[in-house]
C-alpha cells in the first residue's frame, strides 16, 4: 500500500473535476480525498495498492471536456490507511454550490449531447427503413406485374396449341 500526493493543473476547477475524481477513485477501489486548492490547482490524496494509484492517474489524465488537465505532480509515500473511502473535500457553501450545479449543467449539457447523436443515429436508421420498405413494395409491384405478363403469355401459348390441335 502507497500513499500518492497528486497536484493537478489545468482547467480543473469550477467543471467538475473532483466528482469526476470521486467516482474514478472509487471504481478503481482508492481510498483519500480530493479538493480544490487556493493556487486554482487540484490535490488529491489516494491510497491504495501501487498499481491501483498508477491505474487511477493515468484514468484521471483522460477526464474529457470541460476538464482540461495539464500537469500532474506525484509524490509517493507510505500509506497511513486513515481513510475508509474517497470522499470531494468541500470547499464554501457558494463555491460549491456554484461548482456543483455548474457540475451537473455539464453533465446534462453532455447527456444532451450523446442523446442527439443517439436521436441522429435512429434518424438513419429510420431513413434506411423507409428506403428498404419503399423498395420492397416497388419488388412487389414489379414482381405482381412480371408474374401477370407471365401468366398471360402462358394462357396466351395454351389458346395457340389448342386451336392448333382443334379444341
Amino acid at each position: 500500500m502507497v500513499r500518492a500526493v497528486i497536484r493537478v493543473s489545468g482547467i480543473v476547477q469550477g467543471v467538475g473535476f473532483r466528482y469526476a475524481v470521486r467516482a474514478r477513485a472509487r471504481s478503481a477501489g482508492v481510498t483519500g480525498y480530493v479538493k480544490n486548492n487556493e493556487d486554482n490547482t487540484v490535490e488529491i490524496v489516494a491510497e491504495g495498492a501501487k498499481t491501483l494509484i498508477e491505474s487511477f492517474i493515468r484514468d484521471i489524465r483522460s477526464v474529457g471536456e470541460p476538464v482540461a488537465v495539464g500537469d500532474i505532480q506525484v509524490s509517493y509515500q507510505e500509506a497511513t490507511g486513515e481513510f475508509e473511502r474517497f470522499d470531494v473535500m468541500a470547499g464554501d457553501l457558494r463555491t460549491e454550490l456554484i461548482e456543483g450545479f455548474g457540475a451537473e449543467h455539464l453533465l446534462s449539457e453532455r447527456s444532451l449531447k450523446n442523446q442527439d447523436q443517439m436521436l441522429d443515429g435512429q434518424q438513419k436508421m429510420f431513413d434506411k427503413w423507409d428506403q428498404t420498405t419503399s423498395e420492397v413494395r416497388n419488388s412487389r409491384t414489379t414482381w405482381g406485374d412480371m408474374t401477370e405478363r407471365r401468366f398471360q403469355r402462358v394462357e396466351d401459348e395454351i389458346g395457340m396449341i389448342k386451336e392448333k390441335i382443334g379444341l
